[in-house]
């Protein structure tokens, strides 16, 4: 089956498309890759909507218009490569996440858990005329799960070892481990979200350098780490709190960083401070997991060198650190490919999540199917 995959982050710096041709669950070749820069204008929608300053009518237009920079993605990426559409069995997309609430509140009298993530698989579909597989977290937070993450069935098929643990760490906007012990089977896995990846940082180098990230750390290296200040952010609940759990920007934002900010720091320290957040979190995690093994890390911020040689200072001695370029799977596109895989999986009436990981109360098959065409 031949899939192309959608990934939208925390992030919110592009569409990344990956062409992906799945043999089973045993196998997959990618075949193209490609993305797509989102605009300043559309990321400072998103991040009004996300903050709450927004109206009904700019989450639907903000809805269509990302359906229809979905379609550009997907076809820009096989043209450049060659690929007819025509030989694309669907289209698998996750999203970008608006709201992410998976702990149950009351409302209206019920007690009610959600989740909502912009674009639309119906108008995909009827753009690109292709089947279209969306909406993957609604159906795991129905049945009390937390939605995500979602990625970890991905890890257990292409990662897993007879004989080494293995730690598969994405450092995107948010920031998250799969652990996978040896032979381990579905349900010996544990995934969640650890906090805050690069979206802070993110946020302040936009803020203080007007640039969209820290390239190659070179900032967070000129600066020093401010301890109050880090203190304050660890205080965070969050951090406290056991598995399965997830989060996103109603937890990470700039509300939760000013409250902690010391008066007259300098921008650098803020920069270098948020990266040791960002790597003391996801460090005392997997050394709670385990004292040797390997941790296999993807996501933007493996382009982070001041954030990777502070994970090899804090991770245990005995842990391998490889970057997934190296056993063969793309650390930019690898959401993309996982995501291309979840769509492989609902199309073939396989189930998604992982209820362990999760928290749901059993497998099930997820995400909506759209197809708006003629066949």
């Amino acid at each position: 089956m031949r899939i192309v995959g959608i990934m939208t982050g925390t992030s919110l710096d592009c569409v990344d498309v990956a062409v992906v041709e799945f043999f089973e669950t045993s196998k997959f070749t990618l075949l193209a890759s490609g993305a797509i820069p989102i605009n300043a204008e559309f990321r400072e929608k998103i991040l009004a909507i996300c903050n709450f300053t927004t109206t009904i009518k700019e989450v639907s237009q903000a809805n269509f218009y990302l359906s229809h920079l979905y379609e550009q993605a997907v076809n820009a990426v096989l043209d450049a490569n060659g690929i007819p559409i025509s030989t694309i069995d669907a289209v698998a997309i996750h999203g970008q996440t608006i709201w992410h609430n998976p702990t149950a509140e009351e409302y209206a009298g019920v007690a009610i858990a959600s989740t909502l993530q912009l674009g639309c698989g119906s108008v995909l579909s009827a753009l690109l005329q292709k089947t279209v597989v969306s909406d993957f977290r609604s159906a795991d937070i129905a049945i009390g799960g937390q939605g995500a993450p979602l990625v970890p069935i991905f890890d257990y098929y292409f990662l897993r070892d007879t004989a080494i643990y293995t730690i598969a760490l994405n450092i995107g906007g948010i920031a998250n481990i799969t652990a996978i012990p040896p032979n381990a089977t579905i349900n010996n896995i544990m995934a969640y979200d650890t906090g805050a990846g690069n979206m802070l940082i993110d946020a302040y180098m936009q803020q203080f350098y007007q640039k969209d990230y820290d390239n190659d750390g070179e900032i967070a290296m000129s600066g020093v780490v401010n301890a109050d200040m880090l203190y304050g952010l660890l205080a965070l609940p969050y951090y406290q709190q056991p598995p399965p759990k997830s989060c996103g920007r109603e937890l990470f934002n700039a509300e939760y960083v000013s409250a902690v900010l010391p008066a007259n720091i300098p921008k650098c320290d803020i920069i270098r401070t948020l990266t040791e957040l960002t790597t003391m979190t996801i460090s005392t995690e997997i050394n709670k997991l385990t004292s040797a093994g390997r941790v296999i890390v993807k996501g933007g911020g493996v382009n982070n060198t001041c954030m990777m040689q502070l994970l090899r200072q804090y991770i245990a001695k005995d842990i391998e650190i490889l970057n997934s370029d190296a056993i063969g799977i793309s650390s930019k596109y690898y959401e993309a490919i996982a995501f291309a895989f979840l769509g492989y999986l609902t199309l073939s009436d396989v189930a998604g999540n992982v209820p362990n990981v999760t928290g749901a109360s059993q497998s099930i098959v997820l995400g909506s199917i759209s197809r708006n065409y003629k066949r």
